[in-house]
């Protein structure tokens, strides 16, 4: 049993190992040091390179070197050469060859813990980005194993270690002058009986440290020693846009320098080297140096002070001040803090260690173990950093590879089907989720349980039961075998699903409440069961807010509960605001063009057009077509539904015609790719053969109704709920026609075969009995003859009226 500490700094990162009855140690890493260099470098592929490999290939493409990435954390996408990244990407290229490095030292065994290190400041938002990067990183590192990430902050790290020597009295105050290589932090903390220590206030300068030190070397040198020598070499070196390659190479050289002149005179009074373009070696004083940054560790001990007064205290308030980060071992920095006359601890063998230390040691109940009920992105969207292929939405890099691997050019078929093995398994889990998402939408719900019974197994093996994909992929299998019939076996996942998410504190848990009231017949719920559900549910995402702010996964994931509560008691236009948010939220969190975001985009504008706002649904709609048009094709099966829903939404029955045109060309495209009797084929079939009745061209859609609902049950069986659907619609449509004995017909067969159906069986015996079905057939139809005028009672009618119209249109997919 061994414990693992990893501090992520902004220009190193470094590691301990925590060994039951002995000392913590630093990790000996793959340059033979106990820290790296937390740089990265892009290759042209698309592969990471971390640390001392990235420095060695920075000067072949400065456009794809980052030497800070800890400072990227709220840009996303992050540019890399020609590659796009996401800040997890990075984080996981530098973290995780650090760990392991550490499981090889260990014969291949994982840690029992891992504890991460972060600046106090950071939101959850951020430390989320810690625990997704060693997913990214995964399969570069071997990281699958590895037990849930735990959280400490670096100051709470770095001030347990030094009062292992020497505790503090519970209720001393202590401050960390934390000044690292990219980044200056100050924390006031507060010792606690226990041992631990109360944040009380932190403060800092973003943009200060060591980095900053070597510029003023690096721009002191140049203009001192270099531009005297050679003026045209200063101008190309002190130029961020040249690209001669000689200039590159000796810029680098000299910032090298400005590093070693750095660390020597921490040593040193005097040191004398080489620079590029200079005859003889020159030498620089430790005077000259402090001259050059005594303004950078002014405004740190200046900022240090305001955190201490912030915090209601005086400066003989502080117990003792607490010396860390790779910067702070600068003599003009010990000789600053000296002047505020407190006590200055520091560990002289361990700079750059102190903060990795502490995590190692720091007890499991003092850290702050993760508490995502929904993680910030999907940490199965987050491809490999040092993969080829990463991109930031598998679904769409594996249509678009199985595109290839299905197109006519042989070459760039076998190409796309050794990129297509080799994607990381993460997103072919993720992808192979979607696809099943696919099949339900089309109505082929065997195929959607089989893929998502697969996708189960193996993310509970590599992630966990409790992994929130996991749990996700688990619910959505619950949801379809409700969906294919299987609805006593849906009733106890719903019931497993429920606890699990309870115990959570996530709304899913009454989405899944409410699913099992529908699959199980023993269970008894009043009129206004479901409103109390989303009530409750709406106080949950109130919850969800202020804990993890509007712009969050947490929060988009409550929603999304939330909206399905919404939709499932008709609350549209209340629906159609939540949409807005959600496509908002993660547009930001994920991207605008993200297959996340066009699903819940696609949702918005189906709802905007069921409340009537026609131009902003289609609006919606159209955006979305055009999206997936472009980046997946116009016969895919998620750009087909699309395309379906934009032209169904445009039928008669909403005001706004679609053309004939538009129909063709989609059952065209789906059929010439997928064949006719493909799931996505006939549900344009199906869906165009309601625009001809909504056109009142009943006989045409009657005939195309018959072979839709044929080849569905061959395709899909007779009691496949879109089976039903399209044989319910045939019914519909023939007593449109005046054929009112085959229409009771159809629907007797129909309601034979709901059975397994429970609650679709209740809604459509009421239904029937409600209309006089049985008593006068033909009255019935006159009541309702089109699908115009049931849609019209859905939005205008008397609530008599909505309620037998959304019984009749019960399976409307």
């Amino acid at each position: 049993m061994w414990s693992l500490g990893v501090d992520f700094g902004t220009t190193a990162t470094a590691a301990a190992v925590g060994i039951p009855g002995a000392d913590p140690a630093s990790v000996v890493l793959a340059n033979g040091a106990p820290t790296m260099p937390s740089s990265v470098f892009a290759e042209r592929g698309g592969a990471l390179l971390a640390g001392d490999d990235a420095d060695n290939f920075a000067a072949d493409d400065w456009r794809a070197y980052e030497p800070t990435p800890k400072r990227c954390v709220d840009t996303d996408p992050i540019l890399l050469g020609d590659n796009e990244f996401r800040p997890a990407q990075l984080i996981g290229a530098v973290i995780c060859p650090v760990i392991a490095d550490a499981v090889r030292h260990r014969n291949g065994q994982p840690p029992a813990r891992l504890v991460l290190t972060h600046p106090v400041r950071w939101r959850q938002t951020h430390r989320d980005l810690l625990a997704d990067a060693l997913i990214a990183g995964s399969a570069e590192s071997g990281g699958t194993g590895l037990p849930e990430p735990e959280f400490v902050s670096e100051p709470e790290a770095a001030a347990h270690w030094f009062a292992r020597r020497n505790p503090p009295r519970p209720g001393d105050y202590v401050a960390v002058y934390d000044l690292g290589g990219g980044t200056f932090d100050t924390t006031v903390l507060r010792a606690q009986p226990d041992g631990g220590f109360e944040e009380v206030k932190s403060g800092g300068i973003e943009q200060l440290g060591g980095f900053d030190f070597d510029q003023a070397l690096f721009t002191y040198l140049g203009e001192r020693h270099i531009h005297p020598a050679d003026p045209g070499l200063w101008m190309a070196l002190s130029d961020p846009a040249t690209e001669d390659p000689t200039a590159l190479r000796q810029r680098r050289q000299l910032r090298q320098r400005a590093q070693l002149l750095k660390h020597r005179l921490t040593t040193l009074r005097e040191f004398t080297l080489g620079l590029p373009g200079v005859r003889e070696p020159v030498s620089v004083t430790l005077s000259e140096y402090e001259t050059l940054i005594r303004g950078h560790v002014e405004d740190t001990i200046t900022e240090l002070s305001q955190t201490i007064s912030d915090a209601g205290l005086e400066i003989d308030d502080i117990s003792v001040i607490y010396r860390i980060g790779g910067a702070a071992i600068t003599p003009v920095v010990r000789a600053a803090l000296d002047e505020l006359r407190r006590p200055v601890r520091q560990d002289e063998d361990h700079w750059k260690l102190v903060v990795a230390l502490g995590a190692v040691t720091m007890p499991a109940e003092r850290t702050e173990n993760q508490k995502r009920a929904r993680p910030k992105r999907s940490t199965t969207d987050l491809p490999p950093a040092s993969d080829a292929l990463a991109a930031s939405d598998p679904t769409a890099t594996a249509r678009s590879l199985e595109r290839l691997v299905a197109g006519a050019d042989p070459e760039l078929s076998s190409s796309a089907a050794v990129q297509l093995a080799r994607m990381p398994l993460p997103d072919k889990l993720t992808a192979r989720h979607d696809h099943a998402v696919t099949a339900a939408l089309m109505g082929d719900y065997g195929l959607a349980c089989s893929e998502l019974e697969a996708v189960v197994r193996e993310r509970t093996a590599a992630l966990g039961a409790r992994h929130p994909d996991t749990i996700g992929s688990r619910r959505l299998l619950a949801q379809f075998r409700m969906l294919s019939g299987e609805s006593e076996r849906a009733a106890g996942e719903f019931a497993e699903l429920s606890k699990t998410y309870r115990s959570l504190n996530d709304p899913w848990a009454l989405v899944c409440d409410y699913y099992h009231s529908q699959c199980d017949k023993s269970v008894s719920v009043d009129v206004d069961y479901l409103r109390r559900l989303h009530q409750a549910a709406a106080k949950l995402c109130t919850q969800y807010v202020e804990e993890f702010g509007p712009v969050s996964t947490e929060t988009v994931s409550a929603r999304l509960a939330l909206v399905q509560l919404y939709e499932l008691d008709e609350y549209r236009s209340t629906s159609a605001e939540e949409y807005r948010h959600l496509v908002e939220a993660m547009s930001i969190i994920r991207g605008a063009e993200h297959s996340d975001t066009l699903r819940l985009r696609l949702r918005l504008g189906v709802v905007l057009r069921s409340i009537n706002d026609m131009e902003a649904g289609l609006s919606e709609l159209r955006a979305v077509v055009a999206a997936l048009t472009k980046s997946r094709g116009a016969d895919d099966p998620d750009t087909l539904f699309a395309r379906v829903q934009l032209a169904e939404r445009s039928g008669l029955a909403y005001g706004a015609p679609a053309s004939a045109a538009d129909w063709t060309s989609i059952l065209h495209d789906s059929k010439a790719t997928l064949g006719p009797d493909h799931p996505a084929t006939l549900y344009a079939a199906h869906a165009h053969a309601v625009w001809l009745a909504d056109d009142k061209r009943y006989f045409e859609a009657l005939t195309e109704l018959e072979a839709v609902a044929a080849a569905r049950t061959r395709v899909l069986g007779p009691r496949n709920l879109c089976t039903l659907h399209s044989r319910w619609q045939l019914a519909v449509v023939a007593g449109s026609t005046g054929n009112a004995a085959r229409a009771a017909v159809e629907l007797k067969r129909v309601l034979s075969d709901a059975k397994s159906f429970p609650a679709v069986a209740l809604t459509l015996e009421n239904g029937i009995s409600m209309t006089g079905l049985a008593a006068d057939l033909k009255t019935w139809w006159a009541k309702s003859s089109t699908l115009a005028r049931r849609r019209y009672a859905v939005a205008n009618g008397t609530a008599e009226e909505r309620a037998a119209s959304q019984r009749q249109t019960w399976l409307r997919p």
